[in-house]
């Protein structure tokens, strides 16, 4: 089982089993997957100003350039919300399809009992390990 798997399947049998309608499941997970994305990308370019000294003066000058002194909520309003909203869109029309979501849950439902107890376990671990990453290099970076 993919990771995808993990999700969908983990979400749509959720649903199934608590009665609820089971698109919604498929449309919280693509909002997971968002989420995972975008932190992995933050973790990305926080770990490149590490790496790049120059990577990190021009990021802080095209910041500084774009939208000048703004605080941390302004650039949060006007780049990471559309940010996060096209990568939900490129989940929604590449992965995370209805046909995808079917298909997940009959590969989730179809392995074993003891991956299947495992997955919601996997899926914090992937989840938790990148906020737990990105709070490393963050409070690193103030040093």
């Amino acid at each position: 089982m993919k990771v995808l798997d993990w999700l969908y399947g983990g979400a749509y049998d959720s649903h199934q089993k608590q009665g609820l309608e089971i698109d919604k499941g498929r449309t919280q997970t693509n909002w997971i997957i968002s989420t995972f994305v975008l932190i992995y990308l933050l973790l990305i370019i926080v770990g490149l100003t590490f790496v790049s000294a120059s990577f990190s003066d021009g990021l802080i000058d095209l910041i500084e350039d774009t939208f000048g002194r703004r605080s941390g909520r302004g650039i949060a309003i006007l780049v990471i919300i559309p940010l996060f909203m096209l990568i939900y869109g490129i989940i929604g029309l590449l992965i995370g399809t209805k046909k995808q979501y079917e298909k997940s849950y009959q590969i989730f439902n179809t392995a074993p009992t003891i991956d299947r107890e495992q997955a919601l376990g996997r899926c914090i671990a992937i989840g938790g390990g990148g906020i737990l990453l990105l709070t490393i290099l963050l409070i690193a970076s103030l040093f």
